[in-house]
């Protein structure tokens, strides 16, 4: 395994505790702190999100990864935000959001 391969093995590694915590939230909730735990689930999903930050600016920094322009990064936000906002009237309409 080399850096690059390392680093991208992290960033996967990050997003997989980004799940994890996020399907803890949804089975015991936001506020939920587990035995042994320092963080409830949402500051937990919020620090994994921020470590999956880091490592992606560590991937751009070395050059593994491009940099988006802001605004390209900006559009490129609201277009998501736009297409799950989308799809909440979708599965309202479906009935699997109450």
């Amino acid at each position: 395994m080399n850096e690059e391969e390392h680093i991208l093995s992290c960033l996967a590694e990050e997003c997989n505790e980004i799940g994890k915590n996020v399907s803890k939230a949804l089975r015991f909730g936001l506020s939920d702190w587990g035995p042994g735990k320092s963080l409830n689930n949402a500051q937990a999903i919020r620090y994994e999100f921020l470590d999956l930050v880091a490592v992606m600016e560590l991937l751009i920094s070395r050059g593994i990864l491009e940099r988006t322009s802001e605004v390209d990064e900006g559009l490129a936000k609201q277009a998501k935000k736009e297409k799950v906002l989308q799809y909440i009237e979708v599965a309202k309409k479906l009935g699997t959001i109450t």
